[in-house]
């Protein structure tokens, strides 16, 4: 623990977050307190990775993913399961082709960024909470140059599409839902909105969200060089222009090789991690730092979700 100014952050007790061992196959979701404690744990299915645990969008439990692209090579075998924070396993999802990102609906319908084969070739799969599936949308429809690969996989309430972002040509498109129609292109491939300032645009993005006043944020590298910054924009529909209203990370010194992540609370701090490199922080509007947690080693950090308190979590336990 770096810092923590009780004054600054949100009031959020508790950090569901996950944390991968580089170079072994071991991953873990943790809950943390604020000072940094490790207040439960839970290891995916098989020793396997595990980068996006979340909070189900019911309340009352976890939903975790067992990630076997990175320790087997394949992620045929990958699902996601159901677990009460007293871990009883509610109930097992395959989710074949998940290498990354998943999200869920709030009806309980799972998300998921699939490779068809190794890094090339990319698919869009949900499945309800009744066991039926559906390809969403496939890359084969999608006309860009290069191979086609995802990192992050969001949900949007508002409008019911999907965010899905791609790390091999730093670029993020927003599908409807319902039709798997490609609603807007961000980023490097043709027919994407521009970037005001032009300097802003992202680059091996991550963490790719809507805030509550629809504004788009993210965690990117920067043009520059090796440098992690947090950027926020908002969307000129008619010019279609991301326009950068804010941003953090200058002269900060972050930079993840791999991974990252920002997303903003509700009380108008942003949350930020720097994935391989592995650090959380806290910030406010003005970029004061209110929360700085790091770890040494060679780890890598998932998706971070803030829990107000575990009273919910523990609904289906009887306590």
């Amino acid at each position: 623990m770096v810092t923590y100014d009780h004054a600054l952050t949100h009031p959020a007790e508790f950090l569901l977050v996950s944390l991968n061992t580089m170079g072994e196959t071991n991953g873990w979701a943790l809950i943390l307190n604020r000072i940094g404690r490790i207040v439960w744990y839970r290891a995916p299915a098989g020793g396997h990775s595990m980068l996006v645990p979340r909070v189900a969008r019911s309340g009352d439990h976890l939903v975790l993913e067992t990630d076997t692209y990175w320790s087997t090579g394949t992620a045929e075998d990958s699902t996601i399961r159901r677990v009460t924070i007293g871990n009883k396993v509610l109930m097992t999802i395959p989710v074949p082709g998940l290498h990354h990102g998943w999200d869920e609906r709030t009806d309980g319908t799972i998300v998921w960024g699939a490779s068809r084969s190794g890094i090339d070739g990319e698919q869009l799969w949900a499945v309800d909470p009744a066991g039926n599936y559906r390809l969403v949308w496939d890359d084969d429809t999608w006309d860009v140059p290069g191979i086609v690969a995802s990192n992050t996989t969001t949900w949007e309430e508002s409008e019911d599409t999907v965010l899905l972002s791609f790390w091999t040509n730093s670029s993020v498109i927003e599908i409807d839902f319902a039709s798997g129609e490609i609603l807007r292109e961000f980023g490097t491939v043709p027919e994407s909105w521009s970037f005001h300032p032009e300097e802003s645009q992202f680059s091996f993005q991550h963490g790719v969200n809507y805030t509550d006043a629809q504004t788009l944020i993210l965690s990117t590298h920067t043009q520059q060089g090796r440098e992690q910054r947090v950027r926020e924009y908002a969307l000129h529909e008619p010019s279609e222009t991301l326009v950068e209203i804010w941003s953090y990370g200058e002269g900060e010194g972050l930079y993840a090789p791999t991974w990252g992540e920002a997303f903003r609370l509700d009380n108008g701090n942003t949350a930020l991690n720097t994935g391989s490199d592995p650090l959380i922080r806290e910030v406010t509007s003005n970029g004061e730092t209110a929360w700085d947690l790091r770890w040494s080693g060679n780890k890598t950090l998932g998706h971070m979700t803030f829990i107000g308190g575990l009273s919910d979590l523990y609904a289906l336990e009887g306590r």
